[in-house]
């Protein structure tokens, strides 16, 4: 359980940090489809 765990925190660690422009425009671009 524990490794799993620690994988997901690194993971969204990378996205968030090292990408936060395309986690921006998905976002974005997600909540454009909802209207």
């Amino acid at each position: 359980m524990k490794r799993v765990v620690n994988n997901v925190k690194t993971f969204h660690g990378i996205d968030m940090e090292k990408q936060p422009i395309l986690v921006y425009r998905s976002i974005q671009s997600e909540r454009e489809k909802q209207k």
